[in-house]
């Protein structure tokens, strides 16, 4: 639906002139109740667009030569959304559109708007090296910090989540359940899998899980209350007592929820205050980022692109030669898509 409505104001971005002698009602201008909350036509009434007038329409905004290839996609979708408002087939368009469709060609097109492949994320050995550093005094983070870090890192960037959907609906979530003695939990994503549209949107229930990284095969938990022994700089009074893996997501998440009222999993630490306060980390990402510089494995000029979560994630299953069957409850996206992550 979105789509739709970007698609209707790139018309009238591109061709202001020719919808007005069209007739075509501006932005804004239809029925609040239409379905798109009247910032595009959504009734069969309000749209009176013939195949002479779209072909037109469609072939101006071509010589313009100002779009890139995938917005001229999305221009062409406004218009069979308008076809089928006019009484078309579903997924037809008017005969105009898709003979301009043949002499487009994307190399006369604008190139694209901005850098969505990331070049810069860790290696498999970064990602060794990382979550085999535990914590200790000399570290530039408290425990507390240190821990929320881990499973930001953990998340965001082996887990491979959309860098600002998914990991929102993480954010967001209030849903958790878990087995410490056998070393698992998983937090639902509020709103369940992300990229569903119409009336799938919002049923697919969606989990990630977090995994025990403790040495040995057994998983080794905080201590009971530890949390009363933590003072208010996020570190312990006697840093010796911490005895378990402080780069095991799963215990830094115990060890979190301790000092939490309301268990969340980017709880923000209130530093001045030192207590979790109802805040969440702003940017779950950029505090694993910044966790994976100080760790050592990556420098300030070397920092990661914000979007390598998937790309790391296809990274290092290909490392472990896994096939999609394994991997597409993690990824949650379809086999053609784990395919192009793989390829970029």
């Amino acid at each position: 639906m979105n789509q739709l409505r970007y698609g209707f104001k790139l018309l009238w971005r591109e061709a202001p002139e020719t919808c007005r002698r069209y007739k075509i009602g501006k932005v804004g201008s239809f029925d609040p109740l239409n379905g798109h909350n009247g910032v595009c036509w959504g009734w069969p009434s309000e749209c009176r667009l013939t195949n002479s007038q779209a072909k037109t329409l469609y072939f101006n905004i071509y010589k313009k030569r100002s779009l890139t290839i995938h917005q001229t996609i999305v221009v062409r979708k406004a218009l069979a959304y308008a076809y089928e408002l006019r009484g078309g087939e579903p997924k037809g368009n008017f005969k105009g559109v898709k003979t301009v469709d043949t002499i487009i060609r994307e190399a006369k097109l604008a190139g694209a708007l901005g850098k969505v492949v990331p070049e810069r994320l860790p290696t498999v050995r970064d990602l060794e090296a990382a979550f085999t550093k535990e914590w200790t005094t000399d570290s530039p983070q408290c425990l507390v910090e240190f821990s929320s870090s881990v499973v930001c890192a953990y998340d965001t960037i082996l887990n491979g989540p959309r860098s600002n959907e998914d990991v929102d609906r993480l954010k967001k979530s209030r849903t958790h359940d878990f087995d410490w003695k056998n070393g698992w939990q998983c937090t639902a994503y509020e709103g369940g899998r992300a990229k569903l549209a119409g009336v799938k949107k919002g049923t697919r229930p969606w989990s990630i899980w977090t995994v025990c990284f403790c040495k040995g095969k057994k998983h080794q938990s905080p201590p009971d209350y530890f949390c009363a022994k933590i003072l208010k700089s996020g570190n312990p009074r006697d840093p010796s007592e911490v005895n378990w893996c402080t780069t095991c997501p799963l215990a830094c998440l115990q060890f979190l929820w301790q000092l939490q009222d309301e268990p969340r999993r980017y709880g923000k630490w209130l530093s001045k205050s030192g207590r979790f306060g109802s805040s969440n980390i702003k940017d779950p990402v950029k505090t694993a980022i910044d966790w994976f510089e100080h760790q050592g494995v990556t420098s300030p000029s070397g920092r990661y692109d914000h979007n390598c979560g998937r790309k790391c994630f296809a990274r290092w299953t290909r490392h472990l030669s896994l096939e999609y069957q394994h991997i597409f409850e993690v990824v949650g996206d379809l086999e053609t898509e784990v395919e192009r992550v793989l390829c970029l």
